[in-house]
């Protein structure tokens, strides 16, 4: 795993999400975050949480229930630096 995706992945487990996370740093996702935690689902709390922490949906507004169905999610921040 890359440094800065070991960094995420520490993030957010300090902040209570315990997630696998891979920057897209190529195509037509660059600069997005791919975050997924297996047997997890998507959750409006889980959905605030992110949000509260600094991610926002492509549109970059808060996060909500319908940004993803189980939790996997394409996501962009502004407080995380590689």
């Amino acid at each position: 795993m890359k440094a800065h995706n070991t960094s995420m992945k520490k993030y957010l487990a300090d902040n209570g999400i315990i997630a696998i996370p891979k920057y897209i740093e190529k195509g037509s996702l660059s600069g997005s975050w791919r975050i997924y935690g297996k047997g997890q689902f998507w959750s409006e709390q889980l959905a605030k949480k992110l949000t509260d922490i600094g991610f926002k949906d492509f549109d970059w507004k808060p996060l909500d229930k319908f940004s993803a169905g189980v939790f996997h999610i394409f996501a962009k921040t502004h407080k995380f630096t590689i």
